[in-house]
């Protein structure tokens, strides 16, 4: 009868795809991996996370000005003297419509924004992947990103140079 060995099982060397995959304590950060410069992962970083930065900020500033003149009873649109009765009907609607949603909307974007701007930060600090990447992922989504005109074009860039096997091995 064959003796089996036993042998004792060795730890994986470290996790795929994150930045906590470094032999690093937990919540340290990026440490470079061997062979890899760390101000070639800053330089590939720097510029995606100062767009999402921006998107976050300009979209901070639009949706406070939406939520603080949503609030106000000074916003209330008037409907313009000459106008057609069934254009006045649609324009009424639209009124009735746009001041009921306009508090809610503007305090979500307002949400966004500030999730938009703390990826950013994280991003250019290298810490928090899984959050980097859910942000990032949220701001090249038109209907939900901060600012949509920005945050496409610099969230697709971001998840670009987040897929980077330097970035990813770092």
């Amino acid at each position: 009868m064959p003796t089996a060995t036993t042998t004792s099982p060795t730890p994986p060397a470290s996790s795929p795809g994150g930045w906590g995959a470094s032999s690093a304590p937990s919540g340290s950060g990026l440490r470079s991996a061997p062979g890899i410069s760390e101000t070639v992962v800053d330089e590939k970083l720097r510029i995606p996370a100062i767009g999402i930065l921006t998107t976050g900020a300009v979209g901070a500033m639009l949706s406070f000005y939406g939520l603080v003149s949503g609030l106000s009873e000074n916003a209330r649109q008037e409907i313009p003297p000459g106008m057609p009765p069934e254009f006045e009907r649609m324009f009424k609607a639209y009124l009735a419509v746009a001041e009921a949603y306009a508090v809610p909307l503007n305090a979500l974007a307002l949400v966004l924004s500030l999730l938009s701007l703390l990826v950013g930060v994280r991003m250019l600090q290298r810490k928090s992947y899984g959050l980097v990447m859910a942000g990032v992922i949220l701001a090249t989504i038109p209907c939900v990103s901060p600012c949509c005109c920005l945050g496409l074009p610099f969230g697709i860039w971001a998840l670009v140079v987040l897929r980077n096997t330097e970035v990813k091995a770092a």
